[in-house]
């Protein structure tokens, strides 16, 4: 999430004290210096201006009335003088008939650098002039200015429709504290047809621009292109200000060569960025006219809003009514995120919020203004941003577009997608399709969230994650083929979400997916060189689909069960469970052995015999054999099924079968020990069912409470307990908490299975790390190899502490190799269907039968440590 430190900013008239020069230009002529009360020059007037203590105040009366030119340094490369006085006031609209804009600053010359008006000075206020063809700034704010005002002038066309443009930027602001344009028309900034940016803000802070109309004529409503950007801020600036939530403070930003607005950090020589951070934009029109319509044949040629190299932490939009921008109607993106050539890691454009904004409709949020690539875009390395509450809809390709890592490496990651609307109008319910997929996940994007979004009506997928290098990327809890409503169909017209071309880690959670034309789901290798495969699909609801629920593909339609995994195939062709029989109140089948199994109310009516899963009902694990059971259901129809193995891949649905009676058909697991800790007990843990808790170190820090089993650690190291039960395949379950969490180091709680009397055990840890990525893996301990990592951990949410969560250890074997599984998750939440971390082992002395048990173990940085464990279980496994 973007921060925002923008503090209010009053901008005071100069002081009028009684010494404060008032001097009048009078003449047009720009051949000397002389200021007298009856001939004065401009030239003139500013260097008296400069020379007062007290400030000054510039007026114009040159006879006769009407709009005056000041042909600046006729025929030579002669400057104005720059303002370096303080409490200026240049005010061009005194001049009699003038106007608003009554005299205009000329230069005559070509080839030369001239600047049109220097600002040095401090409280300068710069009104009423129109600047012409410069070959510098039209207006320079410099580094030593500061709190300036500059308002109401034309810079780079006389009358507001012919381009007489700047050969550099029409205003460079440095310095800081200025305002540029206002809430009154008066105040209003025409920035136009000049040959570099508009307004370019560099390394410069605390600057409000509102009002303005920048690349379009003076009505607003046609083009009148600056070359480059219209606004750009650049290098270290910080908290400026563009636009507002209110009418009067938006900026027009349309009609240019280049990007509308754009946020542009510069790499340093030491690799580390000048980075803009905390500027807010806000409720501007980039890329439509005042009016809200598309200038012909475009707005700006590039994006209507740009972050590009290290810009970091800014907002565009808000939460605010009135925050949102209008990024539509541009020849390219409509909001982009571009990293390019910036550093790697995570500093490319990083940390930002794109907030409330409309990409590719009107103001209104109801008619197309197409932008002719994507809505959003984020790109080359793009990572940490939050893209929340934004519509999303009528665009000419993607909705929003998340593709590539930069020169230096970094990906576009870490990026939370939530709660867009893509696809429909403002209303959520009527359709805008973006004409290619509502959300597009493609190259080098990874560990990607997209989250509560209604995703609906698009042109081709509503999701796609696309090619080997995107993976773990997470889609859950959207709404995609539906209408904001939840039940309105308004199906995107590929696939509700396509995971194709050898993408690999990908997770479809708990979406509604209902109402695409092609499948729910489909994974589709596309030919790739490498497995699509590791995809897992759970709990969502799928319904309503023109294909299957599930489809593996290449081949479209029900895949025949043949025991074997190909690569060449959608999550490597895994086998759909069988169900053998299902009655009001449980379901039993086979699978492939060890996978989790979701079972699910198959969608009613459709004669489909492999259908969709319409709403999920449990989950279960099969056993080595395949076989699996599930019960306390309420079955009202058809049920249907789909495996995951170890690795992630899920199947299609299964074939559905109808219930048929009450009958329950699962045999309870036997339960070796069952403890909830209802007793109280001081130096130890006491007994239950016949075994006695046996504990490592001190007797003093273990307790029972009557709520829960505790060890409290005196001093830092491990403590077990243990108790005996003797068996080879098992599974433990309990509930723990951490007292307290470390705030140095690490601390880790572990369940422990087949414990035998060499002190051997197979354990899985969690672990709570201070400052780093909290985890869980599984580990082998024996007497003559100590403690040892087997197979690969996983990264868990944050631990925090008094918080209570669930641990799952499965050991299983066949006297020569053992399988260990296990799982985590928070109290209050839906168990994973799917194991964590999974690990195969031999050790001979930990292939027989042994004890189950606890272990917490600190060590000197964290100190002594303390858990909670109740609800602790030991079964003969599932």
């Amino acid at each position: 999430m973007a921060v925002q430190l923008l503090a209010a900013v009053v901008f005071a008239a100069p002081a009028r004290a009684a010494d404060v020069l008032t001097v009048t230009v009078t003449t047009a002529d720009d051949d000397s210096t002389s200021c007298t009360p009856t001939s004065c020059t401009l030239r003139g007037a500013i260097t008296a201006a400069n020379a007062s203590a007290g400030g000054a105040v510039i007026t114009f009366n040159i006879a006769p009335s009407g709009p005056k030119t000041i042909a600046v340094g006729a025929g030579g490369n002669n400057p104005l003088p720059p303002i370096t006085g303080s409490d200026v006031v240049l005010d061009a609209s005194t001049q009699p008939g003038g106007g608003a804009v009554g005299v205009r600053l000329d230069d005559p010359d070509t080839g030369d650098r001239e600047n049109g008006l220097v600002v040095q000075g401090q409280r300068v206020t710069v009104r009423g002039l129109s600047i012409t063809r410069f070959g510098g700034f039209g207006i320079w704010l410099t580094s030593t200015s500061r709190d300036s005002v500059i308002a109401g002038n034309r810079i780079g066309t006389a009358d507001g429709v012919t381009p007489l443009g700047i050969t550099d930027d029409g205003m460079r602001v440095q310095g800081g504290g200025h305002r540029i344009g206002g809430t009154d028309p008066a105040d209003r900034n025409l920035v136009a047809g000049g040959a570099n940016d508009g307004i370019q803000i560099t390394n410069s802070s605390d600057n409000v621009v509102v009002g303005n109309y920048v690349g379009m004529t003076a009505d607003g409503l046609s083009r009148l292109p600056n070359s480059d950007s219209g606004i750009q801020i650049t290098g270290a600036s910080l908290r400026n200000r563009v636009g507002g939530t209110t009418a009067a403070e938006r900026n027009v930003v349309s009609g240019n060569n280049g990007i509308g607005i754009q946020l542009l950090g510069t790499m340093r020589t030491d690799g580390t960025c000048a980075s803009p951070e905390q500027n807010l934009v806000q409720g501007n029109y980039a890329g439509l006219d005042v009016n809200g319509r598309k200038p012909s044949p475009y707005g700006n040629q590039g994006a209507g809003i740009e972050l590009g190299v290290c810009a970091r932490n800014n907002t565009i939009g808000g939460s605010s009514a009135g925050a949102g921008n209008v990024a539509s109607g541009n020849h390219d993106d409509g909001i982009q995120l571009d990293g390019r050539d910036g550093p790697g890691g995570t500093g490319a454009v990083c940390g930002n919020s794109i907030e409330g904004n409309i990409a590719g409709l009107d103001p209104t949020g109801s008619a197309a203004r197409s932008n002719i690539d994507d809505g959003i875009d984020l790109d080359r390395g793009a990572c940490n941003n939050t893209v929340t509450r934004n519509v999303v809809a009528g665009n000419s390709s993607d909705g929003i577009d998340l593709h590539e890592r930069n020169a230096n490496g970094a990906k576009t990651s870490g990026n939370q997608i939530t709660a867009n609307t893509v696809g429909l109008a403002a209303d959520g319910l009527t359709s805008q399709p973006n004409q290619q997929h509502g959300v597009h996940i493609r190259f080098a994007s990874t560990d990607n969230t997209v989250d509560g979004n209604t995703i609906a009506a698009n042109g081709m997928s509503g999701v796609a994650i696309e090619t080997s290098l995107a993976m773990r990327n997470v889609v859950r809890n959207n709404l995609i083929g539906l209408a904001r409503d939840g039940s309105t169909q308004r199906g995107n017209r590929g696939h509700g979400v396509l995971v194709a071309g050898g993408t690999v880690g990908n997770t479809i959670a708990t979406n509604i997916v209902a109402g695409n034309s092609l499948a729910g789901v489909a994974v589709d290798p596309q030919g790739a060189a490498t497995a699509t495969d590791g995809n897992r699909i759970s709990r969502n609801e799928i319904r309503n689909n023109g294909r299957l629920g599930i489809d593996l593909l290449p081949v479209a339609g029900v895949n025949v069960n043949d025991g074997a995994t190909s690569a060449t195939v959608g999550n490597l062709g895994l086998d759909f469970p069988v169900i053998q029989a299902a009655t009001e109140t449980s379901v039993r089948g086979t699978a492939p052995a060890g996978s989790a199994v979701e079972v699910f109310l198959a969608q009613p009516g459709t004669g489909e015999t492999n259908g969709e899963g319409a709403a999920f009902l449990a989950s279960v694990t099969a056993d080595d054999s395949g076989a699996w059971c599930v019960g306390g259901l309420s079955v009202t129809g058809g049920v249907t099924a789909t495996a995951t193995d170890d690795r992630g891949n899920t199947s299609e649905f299964s074939a559905n079968v109808p219930p048929a009676g009450t009958d329950l058909l699962c045999a309870a697991p036997t339960v070796f020990v069952s403890d909830t800790f209802s007793r109280s007990v001081t130096n130890g843990w006491g007994s239950i069912d016949g075994f006695t808790w046996s504990g490592t170190g001190p007797s003093a820090d273990y307790s029972v409470n009557g709520a829960a089993g505790v060890i409290q650690q005196s001093t830092t190291g491990a403590r077990i307990s243990t108790v005996p039960i003797g068996q080879q395949n098992v599974t433990v379950r309990t509930r723990f908490r951490f007292t307290a969490v470390p705030s140095s180091s690490w601390i880790g709680f572990y369940e422990l299975g087949r414990v035998n009397g060499s002190g051997d055990w197979y354990g899985l840890r969690v672990r709570s790390v201070a400052g780093g990525t909290d985890d869980v893996e599984i580990n082998r301990s024996t007497s003559a190899g100590g403690i040892v990592k087997v197979g690969a951990g996983a990264a868990v949410p944050e631990f925090s502490g008094g918080g209570w969560y669930w641990l799952q250890l499965e050991v299983r074997g066949d006297g020569t190799t053992t399988t260990v599984r296990g799982k985590v998750w928070r109290d209050g939440t839906t168990e994973p269907a799917g194991w964590a971390v999974t690990a195969s082992d031999t050790t001979p002395s930990l292939q027989g039968q042994g004890g189950v048990g606890v272990r917490l173990l600190s060590n000197s940085a964290a100190g002594p440590a303390g858990v909670e464990v109740d609800d602790f279980t030991a079964s003969a496994p599932g």
